[in-house]
Order: C-alpha cells, then structure tokens, then sequence
C-alpha cells in the first residue's frame, strides 16, 4: 500500500486540478500496486527551502511494501522527476524524493497482519 506525501511551498491554487488522482495513478503503475491501495496527500503552502533558496521546491515521500532497492530506485527517481517536471513546472534540481521501503509480516498468535518500518531511506534527488 503506497503512501505518498508531496510537501511544498507552491500555493495550492499551481497545483493543477485533479493532480492527486493522475499521481495516484502514476505511482500504482510505476510501482506495479493496484490503484485502490494508492494513498496521495499533497501539502501545499508550506515553508520549505531547498539549496538554500526558498524558489519554489517540494519534498516527496513514497512508502511502499518490497518495492524499492537500490537498482530500481534510480529507475524511479528518473521517473518521478519527469512527473513532477510535465506537472508542477518545477525545474527537476528542486524537488527531492525519499522512498522508504515497509516489510509486511503475520503475526500468527495474533491472527493480524502488520507492517513495520524498515531502517533504511533512501534519498533520491536531482
């Protein structure tokens, strides 16, 4: 189940219309999930500097089960950037994406299934 967080200091009146379902969309293909497990929360108007400067930027967090490695995350990097590019008009050296990868085991005396955070982010940038 992604969850995707986009943090940034453009105003919410430049993030275009209907931006949260086309990015939903985008990462359940990118990352091969079923769109119903895709959660997208955009927070827009923030204060947030990046290289020192605060020229419009945004930081973008993916959490996702046994998806990301090292390999692939380049592949997803390059990706995302060129989304972000065609649809926030933003230059691809000011946005940020952190993945994080989730591991899901059963916990059979409970009888529940549940998540923990794996201790490793990975940072890609621009």
């Amino acid at each position: 189940m992604p969850l995707c967080t986009i943090k940034t200091n453009l105003i919410a009146s430049k993030i275009p219309s209907g931006f949260n379902a086309r990015f939903a969309q985008y990462v359940a293909t990118l990352l091969k999930k079923d769109i119903e497990k895709v959660t997208v929360v955009v927070e827009p108007g923030l204060e947030i500097s990046r290289a020192g400067t605060t020229d419009p930027n945004c930081l973008c967090s993916i959490h996702s089960i046994n998806v990301f490695s090292p390999e692939r995350n380049k592949e997803f990097g390059s990706k995302l950037r060129e989304f972000i590019s065609d649809n926030l008009a933003m230059p691809p050296k000011r946005y940020t994406f952190v993945v994080m990868q989730r591991l899901q085991h059963t916990q059979r005396r409970l009888r529940h299934t549940s998540c923990q955070w794996k201790c490793r982010l990975t940072a890609v940038t621009g």
